[in-house]
């Protein structure tokens, strides 16, 4: 599995695109979420990925290349929604000890200081190395996230990468999107 995300989020709305591959396939998915509605493009294998949407082999056939939208309470929108919108939240708990500190580096032209420890998203730090990059002047704001998971046979690697904080997100709902049924 490898992927690529690109977004941008705040606490009701954001947006992803996720390109990549799923069990061999090529995987395209870009979920919008605006207050409490979740819009959905992607191939099939985008939509069918149970880390980014979560459907059924039918339904992503139905609704493949096609904008389709539904409430962000329910399935499959609220499993696509997790991982678009943040929450005050969000950074409890990213990394497990033990904490170590890293040297001064740069990250987008950002002095940053580097915080090493088992990511929190690999069943309890089992099988994860991860590292959280926070920003040495002004706040002390997080600016990159991530590391390697290894579970079974799969090894995923991703970064986050966190810029223009507290500016605010201006979606539009796509045109001629359809209700999930």
């Amino acid at each position: 599995m490898a992927f690529t995300l690109t977004g941008t989020a705040e606490p009701s709305a954001g947006v992803q695109s996720v390109t990549g591959t799923y069990a061999g396939a090529s995987l395209q998915v870009k979920v919008i979420v605006i207050g409490d509605r979740v819009y959905l493009l992607g191939n099939r294998t985008g939509l069918m990925d149970p880390d980014f949407v979560g459907m059924s082999a039918g339904a992503a056939t139905k609704y493949a290349g096609r904008w389709v939208y539904g409430a962000v309470s329910k399935n499959p929108f609220s499993s696509a929604a997790k991982n678009v919108t943040y929450s005050p939240e969000l950074f409890q708990g990213l990394l497990y000890a033990p904490l170590t500190l890293g040297p001064v580096t740069s990250v987008d032209g950002k002095h940053v200081v580097g915080i090493h420890g088992q990511l929190a998203s690999g069943g309890e730090g089992v099988g994860t190395d991860g590292w959280l990059y926070v920003s040495l002047s002004g706040k002390h704001l997080p600016v990159r996230y991530g590391g390697t998971a290894t579970g079974g046979q799969n090894k995923v690697t991703s970064w986050t990468d966190f810029s223009n904080w507290n500016e605010t997100v201006t979606l539009v709902a796509p045109k001629g999107a359809v209700a999930y049924q």
